[in-house]
């Protein structure tokens, strides 16, 4: 019975992690986008840190360039679910801002 408990909230929060991973995708598709290729379309980086279970969403709205570094972070560890459903919701939010443009 744990055992089964244990699979299911991994994979929860496997699907949370999928999602910013689509999310991050929506926002930047799968095609480079260096700001001088695209001009101020937003870039977006995800980057999951295995060794800390950690993701972090990162978010240029006007597009990346060498020697920016302020971007929008978004940030939660992997084994808190309510650090997850916050960084989801924030990344919503912030989807929904920059794809309407």
């Amino acid at each position: 019975m744990k055992r089964r408990i244990e699979k299911k909230v991994e994979k929860r929060r496997r699907d949370k992690i999928h999602e910013l991973l689509d999310l991050t995708l929506d926002i930047n598709s799968t095609m480079p986008r260096e700001q001088e290729k695209t001009g101020n379309k937003p870039t977006a980086f995800l980057e999951f840190m295995g060794h800390i279970g950690a993701v972090e969403l990162k978010v240029f709205r006007k597009g990346w360039f060498a020697g920016d570094y302020a971007p929008e972070r978004i940030e939660s560890h992997t084994y808190r679910n309510h650090e997850l459903d916050e960084a989801l919701c924030q990344a919503r939010y912030l989807k929904m801002q920059l794809c309407r443009k």
